[in-house]
């Protein structure tokens, strides 16, 4: 990897006129520093990075409070502006289907809105439908409280999604004493 020399000064105007290569708001601080070279930082989200010497690469000194602040990774590594907008992007992306703390707080009223008008339109499952999709999300793999999370915005209501959830249980039992069953009379040959 190429290894840049960073800006030792860096002028206050700048970064008033600067974006915010994270989460793109404009009007950033310098903090001139008696070290080796100053940090421009984001008011909004708390990042802090240098500059290099040709302007085409940045090191991240601070991981923002949101977005990608659990990419350590990054942190004193120079990385082109655009490389780290496309890895907060996929975060953001990523994030617009999962409730998460990651997302922007104005994407997600969008994205809850925008699921919620689709979900409604959507015609309620019957209890077979339900039973028949908890079946296929714990062939998956899926856990019971991620089945329950998926069933019910799918359109099953809590009472139908406690009846699927039963018939998992039902079905991983006779599972179970089928395979008690088949693992002890193999023992006994």
């Amino acid at each position: 990897m190429k290894e840049y020399e960073p800006r030792t000064h860096l002028p206050d105007e700048w970064a008033k006129k600067a974006s915010c290569p994270v989460c793109q708001s404009r009007g950033l601080l310098v903090s001139h520093t008696s070290g080796p070279a100053d940090r421009m930082g984001c008011p909004a989200c708390q990042v802090s990075f240098e500059i290099a010497q040709g302007f085409t690469h940045i090191r991240l000194m601070r991981l923002p409070d949101q977005f990608i602040s659990h990419r350590i990774d990054l942190i004193g590594v120079w990385i082109n502006p655009i490389e780290l907008k496309t890895i907060v992007d996929k975060v953001i992306h990523a994030a617009q289907f999962v409730e998460s703390p990651l997302q922007p707080p104005a994407a997600k009223q969008e994205s809850k809105i925008y699921t919620k008008s689709i979900l409604s339109t959507l015609p309620k499952l019957t209890q077979e439908e339900a039973t028949q999709r908890a079946l296929n999300l714990t062939v998956l793999g899926n856990p019971p409280q991620a089945i329950q999370v998926v069933l019910q915005p799918a359109g099953a209501s809590s009472d139908q999604t406690a009846i699927a959830l039963e018939e998992l249980t039902r079905v991983n039992q006779k599972k179970t004493k089928h395979q008690t069953r088949c693992f002890g009379s193999s023992l006994v040959r």
